[in-house]
C-alpha cells in the first residue's frame, strides 16, 4: 500500500468505511495522519490557515497549481464541518513549533 492510500484513521476508525470526501483524506504516515488535500501532502490546516489571514481561494490555487479552486472549496467545506479534526492538527503543530523554537529568556 503507497503512503497515499487511504487506511486506519488514527482513532482506530478505518478510513475506507466512513464517508468518502472527494477532496479530503487521512493517509496513515502523512502529514501526522491528519486531513490533507486528497492525493497530495498539502495538509487542510494551512488552506484554513491562509484563508483566515485573508487569501482567497483563487489565490491558494495559484500558490499550489497542481490543486484546483474546487479542491481549496472542498478543503474548507471540510473545514466548516470538521472544525475539532483540523484544530487539533493546527494546535499540534503550534505545539512543535514552539518546543522546536522556544522564546529566548532574558537573563
Amino acid at each position: 500500500m503507497s503512503d497515499l492510500e487511504p487506511g486506519v484513521h488514527p482513532s482506530g476508525r478505518n478510513s475506507a468505511s466512513a464517508a468518502v470526501d472527494p477532496y479530503v483524506a487521512e493517509y496513515p504516515g502523512v502529514c501526522g495522519g491528519y486531513p490533507v488535500i486528497r492525493e497530495t501532502r498539502i495538509p487542510i490546516r494551512l488552506v484554513v490557515q491562509f484563508a483566515r489571514d485573508g487569501a482567497s481561494v483563487d489565490e491558494l490555487a495559484t500558490m499550489w497549481p497542481t490543486v484546483t479552486t474546487a479542491q481549496i472549496q472542498g478543503a474548507l467545506d471540510y473545514y466548516a464541518q470538521h472544525p475539532h479534526r483540523v484544530d487539533e492538527d493546527i494546535a499540534r503543530n503550534e505545539s512543535v513549533a514552539l518546543t522546536a523554537h522556544p522564546t529566548p529568556t532574558h537573563r
